[in-house]
């Protein structure tokens, strides 16, 4: 697998990680070629696996976890169709529902960032998480949208404020991991879009990952890809979303 895939792969993982092991109940599960989160959150944010790599048998195990569950998603590896984990997930009963786009950028040389600004406060990170959980999760209802906006809160992750002056325009959270930093939930607050301040955003996180020399990754919607390879991202692999066929 690309380098560059590897770790937006491996901050997937523990970006996933940290908000899913922070809902009701969650325990992770260690297995060859998966990380598993489970929980009693009734939503796949903690209950899914992230796959590199499962035979037959792992294939089984994995739907086993994802019938006990309402719903329970699995985030599969670029190299699924070549390494066989796409014909033991299909003999098991799973089907791939979707794909996410997996990109990457260099860091930026340039001054120190100064359009993002980390938030330490709980009660402004409370803001920020039920803000995100909002934009991306309140037309699944308010219930839903709350507890991931919890999850997101105590995950540990940091959110930050896109600010210009002392004005919001809008939110990110990223995960620092060992090879990359990982942008997640980015969001420009809709009646302030298409004014550059996303794409000024990019450039601000760049500069932050030149600082450990680090590059920049992320996953998104193949419908914004457009976008994001017009503000220097390159695509490294796509990730497929698989779910359990119901009988």
């Amino acid at each position: 697998m690309d380098a560059h895939a590897v770790a937006a792969i491996d901050n997937l993982k523990k970006t996933y990680l940290s908000i899913g092991l922070a809902t009701t109940g969650a325990k992770k599960i260690e297995q060859e070629g998966c990380v598993i989160c489970v929980s009693g959150h009734d939503h796949p944010v903690g209950n899914f696996a992230v796959v590199d790599f499962c035979d037959d048998l792992g294939a089984k195990d994995l739907a086993l976890y994802a019938g006990a569950k309402e719903t329970f998603h699995l985030y599969v590896s670029p190299d699924a169709a070549q390494n066989g984990t796409a014909v033991a997930l299909t003999k098991r009963g799973f089907r791939s529902v979707h794909t996410l786009q997996a990109m990457w950028v260099e860091g930026l040389e340039d001054t120190q960032p100064d359009l993002i600004e980390l938030v330490q406060k709980d009660e402004l990170r409370s803001s920020i998480a039920h803000y995100m959980a909002d934009q991306f999760f309140g037309r699944r209802g308010g219930d839903i949208a709350r507890s991931v906006a919890e999850a997101t809160l105590h995950s540990g992750l940091d959110l930050y404020e896109i600010r210009v002056g002392h004005d919001r325009v809008g939110v990110v959270m990223l995960t620092d991991e060992e090879k990359s930093i990982g942008i997640y939930n980015l969001v420009v607050a809709p009646n302030l879009r298409k004014r550059g301040y996303g794409a000024r955003t990019l450039r601000e996180i760049r500069k932050k990952a030149q600082l450990s020399k680090k590059a920049v990754t992320l996953q998104c919607e193949k419908s914004l890809s457009a976008w994001y390879r017009g503000n220097d991202f390159a695509s490294c692999g796509e990730i497929s979303v698989y779910v359990l066929e119901r009988r």
